[in-house]
């Protein structure tokens, strides 16, 4: 290969050889740069391997990542396939490491830029399969750079008879390994699906040998070595080496869980409590004081985990002045049907306990989405940095007469030392279900030696409502609304339950305060912005504070009729301090304060407050999604990019976590990673918020293959919450961009008829006026354009909420731009670059082709540049 080419690369000399491929140094001669040249095996003829190769090379070379080799180029010829790469100048890690291991400071210098590149691959759907040594590079600066991402999927594509199979060798062998023995998981050596936690296995090995300088699982073959991973526990890192910390003992050991659910879910959480170790991190010391919790303090704050991994302890610390408790849900030992009834045991109880100030309490959402399968009670305290556990069983039965009784089994475990401080049962008639949370919830406070006053033992002793049937039907709605769906169908339902419980007890003030927040959530989710609405959640909001005008729950009704109901900021926020000083652990009233400062343009001090509720939340995906948006908008993209990818490993299953990661990618200029965040759009049912982002998203990247699938998922007219939809001016703006002017007109002119019949059945928002002006626009009516798009500022709900503001802005540029207002439209995109904005960056303005009309104006290229 010497001296050859393939394409316009000249092969210049031979660097090495593995099971996967040759690699050469190679001159790109058409950008003048060396480059590393993977040769891979012979291509196939089948079409299915070929397209599956090009699928998963795709998402490879998408990967962008400071510690992640990039890939260049994927190419054939020949019948050879290849991979052009960024070509690294430096050692392998297996060459740099010392016979005795790594001292600690630079073991973690190495270990969490490294545990950083696997997870940023994880939170896109890729596993390396392949981790070990030879696949890290430290560069000639030291730097990490891990090499062949995906490269075993790869070449798993590729045939080797009837199937693959495992190879019995130490190194990795073309078509018949998908992975190196010494670094295998169990699952691997077993053939068995692989996922992001076989790579957490792998690392846990690297991670051993890099401290130890031995690899923790040995045999004289390979038939002994898959042995000994399959069966043999790995020594102690600190038997091998005593004197390092046993933290990093507890790290390691659960890399190398045999049980794949034992291990770290993805690299992210391992790599949070490898840089929690750096940190110095010991059990945080609680008070009563709020949490300030700087944003350079994020890993200790937020993610929850390593609380607890800062340094060895030979005995148990003492519990905090203020203890942290975690209340799980309570199994549920009846029918399936019954499972709300055990969850909302669970909750009041966590609601009882929010209200003290010298106890911390852990959100409903972390406790409920934690999954402690195979986790034993230190490790939870450690994942979720708390002091104590409390859970239990419920078993709800009834006989042939109607009645029913219920036994209620909790038990109180001090979670460090793994022991039981208190269990009891309680069998009762239904009707004293809510004595027995007030007990439940007192002897916690009795076992915990927490002083209490006299409204805080009012608060616990409390009972909700004097009718059953009533509360049955409250917990099925709050259900629903303490869920993550947020679709109208479901919070119809709820809002009729509500409507049956405040009927049946007119004195049921949690049951009216969450109507009332029910009703606000049709006017926000822009289900329904009807006066009617608003007024039924006034309504509602007026009956909680006539029956307890100082209750926490009535402010939080408050809070949300104000901020959801009638965007009238101050008085919410005012409305939701109230209910934090009442429910001190309550990460809803301190969610709403974050979310109110946001609407009202102040960024940083709602950053501080997502930190806040992050500590007692540390693994509700919506906190780390709203943390992702909110330092977007702060222009801290990398943060941004990092919050988004820890939502996405909590809930893999939401759209929204996708689409904004996506759009962070973009405005960081960072294309290919935008594009395969916000793929899974055209291939899930995405709520609107989710289908408008990627669209914009996928234009803004010229991607007009998705850009096209998504447009076909907007429906033919729609409000949201920040933009107004419409299918066919997606598709106008599609036509337009690729050429197609009588193509985009046409679509354009349907948009404009569409748009007009739906102002004259509909109150006309400042969402709608900024489409309305954007097709306008398009259609060259300059001036009805201008007129609309500069009416969306003065209309609701943009006139007043300074974040929805800049959606209104930013398109008011785009329209002023088309009309040939440049001098206009680039003042305002000036603007907003001028202030915290997640509209608009410097690389956005270069990427977009919605600012072509622009380009070559010495000012619009000036921004551009970031000047």
């Amino acid at each position: 290969m010497i001296g050859s080419r393939l394409g316009h690369y000249e092969i210049l000399e031979k660097l090495g050889q593995g099971g996967m491929g040759e690699v050469y140094r190679a001159r790109d001669t058409r950008l003048d740069r060396d480059v590393a040249l993977k040769v891979l095996p012979a291509a196939d003829a089948d079409p299915e391997r070929a397209a599956r190769f090009e699928r998963e090379a795709r998402a490879v070379a998408a990967l962008r990542h400071p510690n992640i080799v990039t890939i260049h180029d994927v190419d054939q010829r020949d019948g050879l396939r290849f991979l052009a790469m960024e070509l690294v100048e430096g050692q392998t890690l297996t060459k740099r490491l010392p016979p005795d291991g790594l001292p600690l400071d630079r073991f973690l210098e190495i270990a969490i830029p490294l545990c950083d590149a696997v997870a940023a691959a994880h939170a896109r759907g890729i596993t390396h399969r392949d981790l070990k040594p030879d696949n890290v590079m430290l560069d000639d600066e030291g730097r990490v750079k891990v090499l062949d991402f995906g490269l075993a999927k790869l070449v798993e594509a590729e045939p080797v008879g009837d199937r693959t199979v495992t190879s019995l060798s130490h190194a990795t062998e073309h078509g018949r390994i998908l992975g190196t023995v010494s670094y295998m998981s169990p699952e691997q050596a077993e053939g068995r699906p692989v996922d992001a936690r076989s790579d957490v296995f792998s690392l846990g090995i690297v991670l051993y040998e890099m401290i130890t300088g031995a690899r923790p699982f040995q045999g004289t073959n390979s038939i002994s070595t898959l042995t000994a991973i399959l069966r043999d526990p790995a020594k102690p890192v600190h038997e091998r080496k005593p004197t390092v910390a046993r933290a990093v003992d507890r790290i390691v050991q659960r890399c190398l869980a045999k049980n794949p659910a034992e291990r770290y879910p993805t690299a992210r959480e391992l790599r949070d409590d490898l840089q929690a170790l750096r940190a110095g991190a010991t059990p945080r010391r609680r008070s009563g004081v709020p949490l300030a919790i700087g944003l350079g303090a994020l890993v200790l704050a937020v993610l929850g985990t390593g609380w607890y991994l800062g340094r060895d302890r030979p005995s148990p610390a003492p519990i905090a002045e203020r203890p942290m408790i975690v209340v799980f849900p309570f199994e549920n030992l009846g029918p399936a049907a019954d499972e709300y009834f055990a969850a909302g045991i669970a909750d009041e109880i966590t609601s009882r306990l929010s209200a003290l100030k010298d106890l911390g309490v852990l959100s409903r959402t972390s406790a409920l989405r934690y999954d402690r399968t195979g986790r034993t009670m230190p490790q939870i305290a450690e994942d979720l940095g708390v002091d104590y556990v409390l859970d239990g069983t419920v078993r709800w039965a009834r006989d042939a007469s109607g009645k029913s009784a219920v036994r209620v089994t909790p038990q109180l475990v001090r979670a460090r030392e793994d022991r039981q401080v208190w269990s009891s049962s309680y069998d009762r008639a239904m009707d004293q279900i809510f004595t027995i949370q007030s007990e439940i919830a007192g002897e916690v406070v009795d076992r915990l030696g927490v002083a209490i006053g006299g409204k805080e033992r009012e608060a616990l002793e409390a009972a909700p409502t004097s009718d059953v049937e009533a509360y049955h039907a409250y917990l099925r709605a709050h259900a629903i609304v303490a869920s993550t769906v947020f679709a109208r169908e479901a919070w119809e339902r709820a809002a009729v339950e509500l409507e049956e419980a405040c009927s049946r007890d007119p004195k049921f003030l949690r049951a009216f305060a969450e109507l009332a927040q029910v009703h606000a959530g049709f006017v926000h989710f822009a289900w329904d912005r009807s006066d009617e609405r608003v007024a039924r959640s006034k309504r509602a909001v007026d009956r909680a504070l006539e029956l307890d005008p100082a209750s926490p729950w009535a402010q939080l009704a408050l809070g949300y009729y104000h901020y959801w109901g009638r965007k009238d900021y101050e008085p919410a926020y005012q409305a939701f301090t109230k209910a934090k000083a009442g429910l001190p652990s309550s990460v809803e009233a301190i969610n709403g304060m974050a979310f109110v400062r946001r609407r009202q343009g102040r960024f940083q001090e709602a950053a501080e407050l997502i930190e806040r509720s992050a500590a007692l939340d540390p693994r509700n995906a919506l906190t780390h999604y709203t943390r992702g948006e909110t330092l977007t908008v702060l222009r801290r993209y990398d943060e941004g990019r990092r919050s988004y990818e820890r939502a996405i490993a909590l809930d893999p299953n939401s759209t929204a976590q996708s689409a904004g990661l996506g759009r962070t990618a973009m405005l960081a200029g960072d294309a290919d990673a935008a594009c395969a965040s916000v793929r899974s759009i055209v291939e899930t049912a995405a709520n609107t918020e989710s289908r408008q982002a990627g669209f914009w998203t996928a234009v803004g990247c010229r991607d007009w293959d998705l850009a096209s699938k998504i447009a076909e998922l907007l429906p033919e007219v729609g409000n949201a919450q920040f933009q107004f939809e419409c299918r066919a001016a997606g598709r106008g703006w599609i036509r337009k961009f690729q050429g197609d002017e009588a193509g985009a007109r046409a679509e354009f002119e349907r948009a404009k008829r569409e748009l007009v019949a739906y102002g004259k059945n509909h109150v006309p928002d400042s969402n709608y006026h900024s489409m309305l002006g954007m097709v306008f626009a398009e259609l060259g009516e300059k001036q009805p354009a201008l007129e609309a798009a500069r009416r969306a500022l003065t209309l609701r709900p943009a006139s007043n909420d300074a974040w929805l503001l800049q959606y209104r802005k930013l398109d008011l540029a785009v329209v002023e731009a088309v009309v040939g207002e440049r001098a206009a439209a680039i003042g305002h995109l000036r603007e907003l670059l001028e202030q915290p904005s997640d509209q608009v960056s410097a690389a956005l303005l270069r990427l977009s082709p919605v600012f072509d009309a622009l380009r070559g104006d010495p000012e619009f290229d000036a921004l551009a540049a970031g000047r």
